[in-house]
């Protein structure tokens, strides 16, 4: 899980959250004790106490933790990750170091994956396996590629000019699931290439800084913090000040 912030003024702010996260406080008062990725499929399982359907109860209860409003969401399964990249022509992401995961299965007879340190292209089924392996290091750092090929995808979705859109709108409606209106889509999508690159800040919810280990039931866990959680979003995705009205014009004074 991830929440973006866009600031209208060039900024943009990405929090990962770990699927990991336990003991997570809810708006309600009360506490989730099982794995925060277990959210969404019992709030579709509850609707007496999640009536808005699980991912509007999803979009409330992040919000509630980061103290935020999320205005939206989007959600995709591993073919969405794959089809869409594809329908780019592919991303390309500069490693700072390599990605060596001998142990993933690609397929039933071949295992193991190799990103060197440098540039990298990814088609839709490599980028896929870039974003999902973790054996080579662990689930924070395979949350940080995931963000880093959110950037690549947006990236090259902003390059490749507003034609890209025809190309991706298919691919959107068949593998996707937002709550973002076509309207909103395109002005999200005007809105993100006037951002500047150099003005992305990410981080990962995890230990020590954001969240401390916790054993239950759910066997490792990660508690989160909330003091400190609130406060790196409060410094970083601050609130869009309110419009301004202008002041109405005022009448001509009646002459006597």
């Amino acid at each position: 899980m991830m929440v973006v912030s866009i600031d209208p003024g060039g900024s943009v702010t990405a929090v990962g959250l770990p699927r990991d996260l336990v003991l997570v406080p809810l708006s309600d008062g009360t506490t989730w004790q099982e794995k925060l990725n277990a959210l969404l499929a019992w709030a579709d399982k509850h609707p007496q106490e999640a009536p808005e359907g699980g991912f509007a109860y999803l979009e409330r209860e992040i919000g509630w933790l980061l103290g935020l409003e999320i205005d939206g969401y989007v959600f995709s399964g591993f073919e969405g990750v794959r089809r869409v990249v594809d329908a780019l022509g592919g991303v390309d992401i500069v490693l700072d170091k390599p990605v060596d995961d001998p142990y993933y299965w690609i397929d039933a007879t071949h295992r193991g994956v190799h990103f060197p340190a440098g540039p990298n292209h990814f088609d839709g089924k490599t980028a896929l396996i870039f974003a999902r392996t973790r054996k080579g290091d662990n689930d924070f750092d395979r949350m940080r590629r995931q963000q880093q090929l959110v950037r690549a995808v947006v990236r090259e979705a902003v390059e490749a000019g507003p034609e890209v859109v025809a190309r991706l709108l298919p691919v959107v409606a068949e593998t996707l699931k937002t709550d973002l209106s076509l309207e909103q889509g395109l002005a999200l999508y005007e809105l993100v290439a006037r951002l500047d690159e150099t003005r992305v800040e990410s981080a990962v919810l995890g230990p020590r800084k954001y969240a401390s280990a916790a054993y239950g039931p759910w066997g490792y866990g990660l508690r989160p913090d909330l003091e400190a959680i609130r406060a790196y979003v409060a410094r970083t995705c601050p609130p869009v000040p309110p419009v301004e009205a202008s002041p109405a014009p005022s009448s001509t004074p009646a002459v006597p």
